[in-house]
């Protein structure tokens, strides 16, 4: 798997739907990065950029973005909703 794109249970459909461009995406997206810096660190086109994340979200049931990259981030372990210690 990618480093950075773990524990992808309890989507619509496993985390092994998702093809390895797919994963590399969801780290850079997980990361912060906007489409176009996603773009240039995978190397392809903005536009690529947005059909992944479209069939990722088809793929795992998310409606946005930001419902697909909160879960990828809660699921690596982090996230802005968890309690202090």
């Amino acid at each position: 798997g990618l480093p950075g794109v773990v524990g992808l249970e309890g989507a619509a459909q496993p985390a092994d739907s998702l093809t390895d461009r797919e994963r590399a995406v969801l780290a850079c997206l997980a990361a912060g990065q906007s489409n176009k810096w996603i773009a240039r660190t995978l190397e392809i086109s903005e536009g690529t950029v947005k059909v992944h994340l479209r069939n990722v979200k088809r793929k795992m049931g998310f409606r946005s973005r930001l419902e697909l990259a909160l879960w990828v981030v809660e699921q690596q372990g982090g996230g802005a909703g968890r309690e202090p210690d």
